[in-house]
């Protein structure tokens, strides 16, 4: 895609000096206009919406690596079905895990970010159906927790450390 041009508005003058009849031309402070400044704001927005969804898929890979294939128990599986919900919940809610740096330091920042995700995760209800063992929702909170570690990774690797 091509990138608008921009255009360049510099308003000059002219003056005389009547003394050695010299002319001088001078450059007024230049105004910049972009032709396309609603072409701007989507392409920002469009960095944006990209933005989030290369941490969703980041996330989901973190999440896929380190689900067990082999799940033959209730348990295991509910550790893989907890590390779905995380997943689709962290899905559901990246924007907020994809805001711009602030002036908090950098381990405040991912600790906030951390907090955010336990507390999403924490909020998760799951109530307890009759196909529905009681190992396999175990399994389902296990997996939270494991999937709780993972997003601790992630976010340190998505969020390096910066001029802190």
């Amino acid at each position: 895609m091509a990138e608008s041009p921009k255009q360049l508005n510099l308003k000059f003058f002219m003056a005389t000096d009547n003394s050695t009849s010299t002319k001088h031309v001078s450059c007024l402070q230049p105004e910049i206009n972009f032709r396309n400044q609603g072409q701007l704001k989507k392409e920002a927005k469009s960095l944006a919406t990209q933005k989030i969804k290369n941490l969703v898929r980041k996330f989901n890979s973190s999440i896929e690596m380190n689900k067990d294939y082999q799940a033959y128990s209730d348990f295991k599986e509910g550790v893989n079905k907890g590390m779905d919900i995380a997943r689709y919940t962290f899905e559901e809610n990246a924007e907020k895990f994809s805001l711009p740096y602030s002036d908090e330091d950098w381990a405040v920042r991912i600790g906030n970010l951390q907090d955010e995700f336990n507390q999403l995760l924490d909020g998760i209800i799951l109530p307890k159906k009759p196909n529905c063992s009681e190992e396999r929702l175990d399994g389902v909170y296990s997996g939270f927790e494991r999937s709780k570690k993972i997003f601790g990774e992630f976010i340190k690797e998505s969020y390096p450390l910066e001029n802190s």
